[in-house]
């Protein structure tokens, strides 16, 4: 059993993200521990999943990596800090 505790706020569907470059795609559904990974050059049409493929994990972590930054990047850091308190 998990202790990962997030719940999201939408029960009736899932969050997820979605990141590719030249080679690959990789979909995140967040707090399900799921997601789906494909090779575009050799399946273009999407139809072997590649998620459980331990060969393929350092290729998920780096995409998932670059999502996080991405994210990160596009986030509302708020207002200008004027003060140095």
């Amino acid at each position: 059993m998990s202790t990962y505790a997030y719940k999201p706020h939408n029960y009736k569907g899932t969050f997820a993200t979605m990141i590719r470059d030249e080679r690959y795609k990789l979909v995140v559904y967040h707090g399900h521990g799921l997601g789906e990974l494909f090779d575009l050059e050799t399946d273009p049409d999407e139809f072997n999943n590649l998620w459980e493929e331990p060969a393929l994990t350092e290729t998920k972590v780096r995409l998932m990596q670059l999502s996080f930054d991405a994210l990160a990047l596009a986030t509302d850091i708020g207002p200008k800090q004027v003060t140095w308190f």
